[in-house]
């Protein structure tokens, strides 16, 4: 049974014009993707170039103006990234006075239950003297740790993952599946290896054709 829809794309698609001689072509990033997205839903992007997952991301994210078809998305429903996850922090808090915003959950559901930050913060290694202090001093897996903590901790509806799916840390990306797998909301995590399971696949292939598929239906060859 499908939960809230979330976003909707309706033969969605994006090129750049290019110039040969006395005619201009058109090289498609992303076309002819469609697909509804609903709450309780993961969908993995995985791109054939590294152009075409920029065009899906920004396009998902509504910071690139389709040139065919379109996207909407739920009253209320405001696409969240994992890169922009840092913009809710005030400048110069420290980083459990950031957490106290009204933009973080104080006690965000993690593995079934409810997790104070301040606990997930001391889980993650992250001392008391460093949540104390400003998160521009945070380098390497402590600055992936507090990221996670803020993006487990977001009030958020629908979530694009890349960043943290790139990161070395084995302890984000066990918690990462965790919050990933119990999240209420709506999740495109783009890339090819990721630390959860999926509910459906969107590919892009070469000449930009898209292929969405619920993995929940899909019956393996026999």
């Amino acid at each position: 049974m499908s939960g809230k829809l979330l976003l909707s794309c309706r033969a969605l698609g994006h090129y750049e014009e290019l110039d040969e001689g006395d005619e201009t072509t058109r090289q498609w990033d992303v076309r002819d993707l469609s697909l509804n997205l609903h709450s309780r839903k993961r969908c993995q992007v995985v791109c054939t170039t590294a152009e075409q997952e920029e065009a899906v991301w920004r396009l998902l994210h509504f910071k690139l103006k389709p040139k065919a078809g379109g996207l909407a998305t739920a009253s209320g429903v405001h696409p969240c990234t994992d890169e922009q996850i840092w913009q809710r922090l005030s400048p110069g808090a420290s980083l459990r006075e950031s957490l106290a915003s009204k933009l973080f959950e104080e006690r965000p559901w993690l593995g079934g239950r409810r997790r104070f930050v301040n606990t997930l913060m001391d889980h993650l290694e992250m001392t008391p003297e460093m949540q104390r202090s400003s998160p521009s001093r945070l380098k390497g897996e402590m600055r992936d740790r507090f990221q996670l903590v803020l993006l487990i901790a977001a009030r958020t509806r629908l979530v694009l993952l890349r960043k943290l799916l790139k990161s070395p840390d084995g302890r984000v990306q066990e918690l990462l599946g965790q919050w990933a797998e119990g999240y209420l909301g709506g999740i495109f995590a783009f890339g090819k290896n990721l630390p959860f399971v999926c509910t459906h696949r969107l590919h892009v292939v070469a000449d930009g054709r898209c292929h969405f598929e619920d993995l929940t239906t899909s019956v393996e060859p026999s």
